[in-house]
């Protein structure tokens, strides 16, 4: 964690871990492999960080734990790489899908 810290920030690091702790089914899952692949996803999008309330309610409907199991049986491939690319396309199918839902919200009022 002191390695995200001082590469992406306090504000980043913050997030990374409330997205962890905040979210019922990985409140526990504080593995450093999944805090990091949380992190690198994170900052490979910075335009996430601003709808925070989405973020959190999609780690609701992830188990990092599961995806961590998974991941380590496929070693030797790295647990945190393995983890970071499901994770991103994981997140990137649902905070699409839920900023297309809110894009159409907004046009129909």
């Amino acid at each position: 964690m002191e390695k995200i810290l001082k590469e992406e920030g306090e504000a980043h690091l913050l997030l990374t871990l409330r997205c962890i702790r905040e979210s019922a089914p990985n409140a526990e899952a504080l593995s450093s492999e999944t805090i990091a692949a949380v992190s690198d996803v994170l900052a490979q999008r910075p335009d996430w960080h601003e709808r925070t309330d989405e973020l959190l309610a999609i780690f609701d409907r992830i188990d990092l734990e599961a995806l961590r199991e998974r991941a380590l049986r496929l070693r030797p491939w790295p647990v945190r790489g393995t983890m970071r690319a499901w994770l991103y396309l994981i997140m990137e199918r649902l905070m699409d899908r839920s900023n297309t839902l809110a894009m159409r919200m907004s046009e129909a009022a």
